[in-house]
């Protein structure tokens, strides 16, 4: 099981821009957003 912080942040990726998602999945720097 993971640990609760993990889980909310997998669900923020899924509500990334198809954009940055590929960025991060090719190993981009992606800045984080200041509210993170």
């Amino acid at each position: 099981v993971l640990p609760v912080e993990w889980r909310r942040s997998m669900g923020s990726i899924r509500l990334l821009p198809e954009i940055v998602a590929n960025q991060i999945a090719a190993g981009e720097v992606v800045e984080r957003p200041a509210s993170v």
